[in-house]
């Protein structure tokens, strides 16, 4: 996955692929990308991967999901793969909405892996995740 930066001082349109370190994420799509201001950092969280068959057609039975969440810190471009502390998890889901509010990111709806809409609301904490340590929480 790479990052394009659009460049809003030239006149045109002007895309440019910033240099970044660290790992950062696989390939995927329908997944969510928020910024976090306060943090100064854009937070990437699920999406699906594969599911096309020959020739482009789509094939909603074939492709994996994903459960991870990978960050960018964008003072350093590093990315970083925050560990999920011990009992809590992050879950695999795609077409999801993802909005930031008060050191939190809530996550709702879109499919899993059993192919339902998912109408439940996650909730993660971002407070510690500079100290790379992330708290979940899963409520209805």
């Amino acid at each position: 996955m790479k990052i394009l930066a659009y460049d809003t001082s030239k006149s045109g349109l002007v895309w440019s692929v910033p240099a970044t370190k660290g790992i950062p994420p696989t390939g995927r799509y329908m997944h969510s990308m928020s910024h976090y201001r306060e943090g100064q950092m854009l937070i990437v969280y699920g999406g699906k991967a594969g599911g096309f068959r020959p020739k482009g057609k789509f094939d909603e039975d074939r492709g994996t999901f994903i459960d991870d969440m990978c960050v960018l810190m964008l003072e350093t471009m590093n990315w970083i793969k925050p560990k999920i502390l011990e009992g809590h998890r992050l879950r695999a889901r795609f077409g999801h909405c993802a909005c930031i509010f008060t050191e939190k990111i809530y996550i709702f709806g879109g499919s899993t892996d059993d192919h339902f809409t998912d109408f439940y609301m996650d909730k993660i904490d971002l407070s510690n995740i500079i100290a790379n340590d992330i708290k979940c929480n899963f409520f209805q």
